[in-house]
């Protein structure tokens, strides 16, 4: 029987606890053999906006992972350079370990575009694609949208979410307003990362 092991790719600019409860639930409902989280290099589907270094990104998402038996870490996609499709990431993978059976975790706001994807059927000849949903009209779109992949819809799988939608970009605005609250959207190692190095200050900070 063929291991399962997650992948969860993003820019992670910077990781946070919305992140870490998505890995979570993922690991409840499937109990992978472990999650990967693997920071990327130059996401094809967003603007390039580097607020954190490639290399603060991966130390950050290692201070989050490290008190999580389930997680890893991997530089993978840092280390191919260029842009990061996922497609070329699973070919590695999936060269190097024949033995697993590899799912790609994603959030709900990638679903919708993942048509749009480089050699998406690809990606779901090598992988299957987990996506979570944190409300039951969110959910019931999802699955809306999964029925649109025809004979590949198998590949996509959608998991419910309890916890409440939260992006980088909030606690990034957040960290550079001051706000108090942001202390409960990271994981207190990389709160404590961000303020060391002066990250998502602002401008003139």
């Amino acid at each position: 029987m063929k291991q399962k092991v997650a992948v969860f790719g993003g820019t992670f600019n910077p990781i946070h606890l919305g992140h870490l409860h998505l890995c979570a639930e993922c690991q409840r409902e499937y109990q992978f053999q472990k999650i990967i989280l693997m920071p990327d290099n130059l996401p094809p589907h967003k603007q390039v906006q580097q607020l954190a270094t490639a290399q603060q990104r991966l130390d950050m998402c290692r201070l989050a992972a490290e008190d999580i038996p389930f997680l890893e870490v991997s530089d993978l996609e840092l280390r191919l350079k260029g842009v990061s499709y996922t497609v070329q990431t699973l070919r590695k993978l999936t060269q190097n370990f024949p033995e697993v059976e590899w799912h790609w975790i994603i959030g709900s706001d990638m679903l919708y575009t993942f048509h749009q994807w480089y050699r998406y059927e690809e990606i779901l000849s090598m992988a299957k694609v987990v996506a979570g949903a944190r409300e039951q009209a969110e959910y019931d779109k999802m699955l809306s949208y999964r029925e649109q992949l025809g004979p590949l819809k198998n590949r996509v799988e959608i998991i419910r979410l309890a916890a409440k939608p939260l992006s980088s970009t909030q606690v990034r605005k957040a960290l550079e307003t001051g706000e108090p609250v942001v202390r409960d959207y990271l994981p207190e190692q990389v709160f404590s990362y961000i303020r060391e190095h002066g990250l998502y200050q602002g401008k003139g900070k």
